[in-house]
C-alpha cells in the first residue's frame, strides 16, 4: 500500500523506503515473553524491506546484519561513507551485481536483567 500511494504520488521514481525493527518479540516460543531475556531467532530475526530505483525485487538468501544498513543507504544515496562506519554496502546485492551477501559471521549482544553480564551470539550461514 505505501508503494503503490508513493506511485499514485508521482513520487516513487525517487523515493527510497526502508522498514525494519530493532528487534523481535519472545510470544512464549522458548518458554519466555517479551523481549529482552534470550537471543533467540525469533529476538534477533527481523524484517528489512528496500524498496526505490535501481532496487531489483528479490528476497535474500541469507541473513545480513543490519550494521550493513547505513553504509547501504549512503551508497544507494551517493553520500560518502565515514571512515568510523564498521558496515559494508550491500548496495551490490540489492542492484542485482551480486547473488548473495557476504559470507561473514554475524554478532549480538544482549543484556538482561537476569544475568549480570551480557550475552552473546554469532550466527554463521
Amino acid at each position: 500500500r505505501v508503494l503503490d500511494a508513493l506511485e499514485d504520488q508521482g513520487v516513487a521514481d525517487n523515493t527510497y523506503f526502508c522498514f525494519t525493527s530493532d528487534h523481535g518479540e519472545e510470544l512464549w516460543d522458548p518458554g519466555q515473553w517479551g523481549n529482552g531475556q534470550a537471543l533467540y531467532e525469533e529476538q534477533l530475526r527481523v524484517p528489512l524491506l528496500l524498496a526505490g530505483p535501481g532496487i531489483r525485487e528479490q528476497v535474500v538468501p541469507g541473513p545480513v546484519t543490519a550494521i550493513h544498513l547505513v553504509p547501504t543507504l549512503a551508497e544507494i544515496l551517493n553520500l560518502p561513507a565515514a571512515a568510523t562506519w564498521k558496515g559494508k554496502s550491500l548496495a551490490p546485492l540489492l542492484r542485482g551485481e551480486v547473488d548473495r551477501p557476504p559470507a561473514e559471521p554475524i554478532f549480538a549482544q544482549g543484556t538482561t536483567n537476569k544475568t549480570e553480564t551480557p550475552m552473546h551470539t554469532v550466527i554463521l550461514g
